[in-house]
């Protein structure tokens, strides 16, 4: 489990009987550098880089794209990160006969938003943004991408 994740977790518990003791952005700021998603990765996250066919159980056939992004972020246990304009977030999407992988979830994302859109796997983490930014060493999806297996 990534940093991330384990802070979440902690919040999460204590935020209810300490919320005056949360700020909500936990110990340390969650964007690891605004250019670390460009880099080589680090020996660990190169030796241990995310499972990318991580299992997101609890989705239904039909849902939001809210609905999918939050689950998303709540049960991954790396980083996801996404910014969808609020105008977007309430799109239908079906999930019927779609793995319930967050690989194939994060490609059917990108499909729904459409051309412009991109969905990043890098060693640590997914990405889901509108941009052409280049991740040298990640595996970028886009609408175009060759569905995943």
């Amino acid at each position: 489990m990534s940093t991330a994740a384990n802070e979440d977790v902690l919040i999460k518990l204590f935020k209810q009987s300490h919320s005056g003791l949360w700020n909500g952005k936990g110990f340390g700021p969650k964007d690891p550098g605004k250019e670390r998603d460009t880099t080589k990765p680090s020996w660990f996250d190169e030796h241990y880089p995310i499972i990318e066919d991580y299992p997101v159980d609890g989705l239904s056939d039909f849902l939001s794209l809210k609905e999918l992004l939050e689950t998303m972020k709540e049960k991954l246990p790396y980083v996801f990160r996404y910014k969808v304009p609020k105008s977007e977030l309430g799109r239908a999407i079906n999930l019927r006969g779609v793995q319930r992988r967050a690989d194939h979830l994060l490609q059917k994302a990108v499909v729904s938003l459409g051309a412009g859109w991109r969905g990043t796997i890098i060693s640590y983490g997914m990405l889901l943004y509108k941009s052409k930014k280049q991740y040298p060493h990640g595996r970028v999806i886009t609408s175009r991408s060759p569905r995943l297996p």
